[in-house]
Parts: structure tokens; sequence; C-alpha cells
């Protein structure tokens, strides 16, 4: 539950903190050889396979850590255990309409939100025919909100290797300096294009007084940074090429679910167990009826291996437990057993979420459903894990969080467990003005359902031994 919120303002802040920088500019072109793994490489390289397991969804995981080299400004650097996060979607184009986007800097300016300008410093052109092209190219990036001290009106600085099917960008300098992504696009037929971005940054090395105070504030912000900053992109490409779909009615107490074959689900779920991080499908918009009307709220489907069975794994259905995981911004936890045909239970929570500068402090009431308890609200039969044991539904019935849905289940996989979690979440836009200020920043009914389970499963790994 305390996630959602938290999480929300963490993505707001993280979008940001990576494209943040002091104004400088560089015009030499650096050599250097690119060690990002192809995004296709935890799944046999099959395009076909990851565009028909994303299918309308924005598919977000992780590689397993390796070991890397590579030059920069600083010179030569080495990582023993780098690992890279990807993300794939399917774009109604051509693979020369992707290619024609990415190749034409300037127009950033009106795909990415937040980025005002583009300068190109240099070019190499070393393959004209190839279609090759190596820039340097100089960002100006504005992220304004209603709280000044968090508004950033910065510069950055990238340098490009574009080919024909891929893009190679290193960083040049950013408020963090080591860091490198690469989109790459496969043609799929009938006007269909997959598109990946695999990205990896030094989050442990930063700059700027801001952005030091903010991760030594809240050090979550880390593990919720790769998957939002893949959404972050990914979305704006969708917007795109896409267009935003109509939004998918649900009915009352339901969530969208992620149908996958038994042969997918085990290779998720294998994924999850190398990479020790979540596997997350983020869904296309959906209409949730409320009482004052349909909210379009955007959910996540996420699954994380743990090496702990699940009758310890299962500590994370329970209402204590984000007190016990977010000990720092969750100051009080208060039960209530509701006598109702649900037999549901209460959690209203105190929640301080410290940003190092400001401090926003709010409410939260969230109701527990047990469905082992309610076995006829089953919409998973037509899934591999259709046991109702170990589920639970969520969703805000008070406090100043009202637009937040959840459904949390544990189920035993092998040795161990996984934890899977449909998730949605945005701030009402009467919040009060701390919460609500965070409504003006990009995506921000996208972000925090992309980053959930990075954030909570990293508390529960190291908090909970799971």
């Amino acid at each position: 539950m305390h996630n959602h919120t938290t999480t929300a303002c963490i993505s707001f802040v993280l979008t940001g903190l990576l494209i943040g920088m002091p104004n400088s500019s560089f015009a030499k072109l650096v050599t250097w050889q690119d060690p990002t793994p192809s995004a296709l490489a935890p799944f046999n390289h099959s395009a076909k396979q990851v565009a028909e397991l994303a299918n309308d969804d924005i598919l977000l995981y992780s590689h397993v850590p390796k070991a890397i080299q590579y030059s920069d400004l600083s010179g030569t650097r080495s990582y023993k255990n780098a690992q890279y996060s990807s993300a794939a979607l399917v774009l109604n184009a051509t693979p020369e309409q992707v290619y024609n986007t990415l190749k034409n800097y300037a127009g950033y300016a009106g795909l990415f939100p937040t980025l005002k300008k583009a300068e190109v410093l240099e070019t190499n052109t070393s393959d004209t025919s190839a279609q090759e092209q190596i820039s340097q190219v100089k960002y100006q990036v504005s992220i304004p909100t209603p709280i000044k001290v968090l508004n950033f009106d910065e510069d950055i600085t990238l340098q490009h290797h574009l080919t024909k099917n891929s893009m190679s960008s290193l960083v040049i300098d950013s408020p963090f300096p080591h860091g490198m992504g690469k989109f790459e696009w496969f043609a799929l037929g009938k006007n269909k294009t997959l598109i990946t971005l695999t990205h990896w940054n030094d989050l442990n090395v930063s700059k700027g007084f801001l952005i030091s105070t903010l991760l030594k504030a809240m050090p979550e912000i880390k593990t919720g940074i790769p998957y939002s900053a893949n959404t972050f992109a990914l979305e704006a490409l969708n917007e795109k090429f896409n267009g935003k779909a109509k939004a998918v009615k649900l009915g009352a107490g339901k969530v969208p679910e992620k149908l996958t074959t038994l042969a997918e689900y085990q290779h998720l779920i294998q994924l999850s167990k190398k990479s020790k991080q979540p596997i997350t499908f983020v869904h296309r918009s959906t209409a949730v009826p409320y009482k004052h009307g349909d909210e379009n709220l955007r959910f996540s489907t996420s699954y994380q291996y743990f090496s702990a069975k699940s009758d310890q794994s299962k500590q994370l259905l329970s209402p204590n437990i984000f007190k016990t995981l977010f000990s720092n911004q969750v100051k009080s936890v208060k039960l209530i057993q509701n006598q109702d045909q649900l037999k549901s239970q209460d959690a209203i929570y105190d929640i301080r979420v410290g940003l190092g500068v400001i401090n926003i402090p709010f409410s939260a009431r969230i109701r527990f459903v047990d469905l082992a308890k309610n076995s006829s609200e089953n919409s998973l039969a037509n899934s591999p894990e259709n046991s109702l044991e170990n589920h639970v539904d969520m969703y805000a019935v008070g406090g100043d969080v009202k637009l937040m849905k959840s459904r949390m289940s544990v189920k035993d996989f092998g040795s161990g467990s996984v934890w899977k979690v449909i998730a949605a979440g945005k701030i009402h836009k009467d919040a009060p003005f701390l919460l609500r200020a965070m409504r003006s920043l990009p995506y921000h009914d996208v972000l925090p359902s992309a980053s959930m389970a990075s954030v909570v499963s990293a508390k529960a790994d190291a908090k909970l031994g799971l």
C-alpha cells in the first residue's frame, strides 16, 4: 500500500534525476565499445517471443549481473556486477519510421516530456550507406513543479551511436555521470515493430546537492530508477506510435489479468530467479468505477521469485509489513476489523515521505480482503496460478490516498515462491497540496506502478531475508 504513494513521489523526482545536470558542453567524441547486452538475450534472441509476451503491454525485466569495462570522459571503468534493465514494446510502425524518429534529435523536444531543446555538438558519419552516425548532443530539460525546490531546468549531454536498427548512448555528463543505454528495433511484419531499451547507470556515484540529498533521504529511489526510466522512454514512444487507446472498462472489484501460458510463466519466473529482480508488465489504461464516476488507472502486473517458501514470503500480504519494510516513512499503523460480509480489515497508515528538502505528510486507509475467504471472486481461472490461497485484495477507502487498487498473492514455485502483485494508483485531484503537486509531473499515473515491485521486493529481500 504505502509504496504506491511513496513510489509516486520517487518516480516523479527520479525522472528529473536521470536527466538533470550542470550546464556544460562537450564536443570531443569519446571512443568506446558498448558492452550493453541485447534486450533479446534472456529470450533466446527471439523478437517474436518477446513481442508475443509483451502484446499490448510494456514489458520490464532485468539481466543477470555481469562484469563490464568501457571508457568515458573519466577514462577506463570496470564493474564486476553491472545489472542492466530492459523494456520492450510493440509499436504500430515500420522499422524505418522508428529509425527516422530516433535519428531526429531535434524532434525529441516534442517526443519526450520535459525535454525542451536538443543541440548537436558534433557528428561523425562513419558510413552513410549503412546509416551509421556518431553524435554528441546537448539536451535542455525543464521540469516545473508547484514545489519550486524540486524544479529542474538543466542541460545534459549524451553521445549516440546510431545504426539502422539500434542506437547506443553513452552518458557524457549527468548527476549520475557513469551510464549507458541502447535502443534496438526489430521488424515484426504488418507495420509492426518491436522496440526495446536496455540501460545501466552507476547509481552509487552522483553529483549535485539536491540529488545527493534526495538519495540520502530516500535510498529506495535507486531501486525504482531502472524500471521507471525505461517506462518513461517507452511510454513516450507508445503515445507517438500507438496513441492513447480507449480505456478498458473494469467491473467493480476487478483487476486486469495478464494471461500467460504455463511455459511463458515458468520462463518469466526463472528469469526473475536468475536476475533477482521482478518481471513487470505495464498495462494499457483501464476505467475503474468509483462512486464519483470512472477513473482511468494504469495497472501493472509483476512477478518476483524469492528463495523462501510461501509460508515465509506470505508476510508481504500482511497490513503490518509495510511498517517493517518502510519504517522511515510509515510512522504508525492502526488495524480495524470490519464486521462486513467480506470479513475485511482496514489499515490506517500515518505516512511521512521525506525528500530531504521537503517533508510530505499524509494518511491512507487501505482495506484488505482475503480472497480465500471470498472464493466467488475468482478471475484467475485461466491463469497458471489459479489458486486463491494467499491472495489479498487491497484498495483505498479513506484518507489522503483515494485512487489505489492492488491484488497480491504468494505461491510456491520449486524450492522457493513467487510474489505476484497487480497494482495501480494515482494522486487524486483533491489530495493535499504537497501530494497533489506531483500530478504536474509527466506520467504520474504510470511510473508508480512500473517501479512498485522493484522497491518492495528489494526491501523484502533485505529486511525479511526472502
